[in-house]
């Protein structure tokens, strides 16, 4: 199952989802993934572009146990969260709580690192995450999920 729908070839979503062994919270994660990319009018060269990287994105994933890792703290820190949005139950506590600075540096440099020798394509979509994640540093998370829609 992908956040995209029916992709094709190796899915980075499943890929991500099966090596971070967060396969219980599957449909959470997937569902919240296409609430994201249905509420933002992502550009469809964008979503192209991760369609023709989604083999090499897996690949990337599948070939280091260090991203596996990192790639599994990450959503597991956000799993709670993203299970409230999905139930449509955020809490005033998760809405007022601040995105620690800590946590984009933490996703900048796993995606610095990931993107690390991977093709242009790749690392053009690393830096487009960087650049929306940007504007959140020292915000709350009730801001980044009013944006959301």
């Amino acid at each position: 199952m992908c956040i995209l729908g029916n992709c094709s070839g190796c899915c980075p979503c499943s890929t991500a989802i099966q090596i971070a062994g967060l396969e219980d919270s599957k449909d959470e994660l997937v569902i919240f993934g296409r609430m994201v990319l249905a509420r933002n009018n992502f550009p469809p060269e964008l979503i192209d572009k991760f369609r023709r990287a989604s083999p090499e994105i897996s690949a990337i994933f599948l070939s280091n146990p260090e991203f596996r890792i990192q790639g599994r703290g990450i959503l597991q820190r956000y799993l709670p969260i993203i299970k409230e949005v999905v139930n449509g139950e955020v809490s005033n506590g998760t809405r007022n709580r601040v995105i620690p600075p800590g946590d984009i540096i933490t996703i900048n440099l796993f995606l610095d690192k990931f993107s690390e020798g991977a093709s242009p394509e790749v690392v053009e979509l690393a830096n487009t995450i960087k650049r929306l994640l940007e504007p959140y540093e020292d915000k709350t998370f009730g801001e980044l999920l009013d944006d959301l829609g």
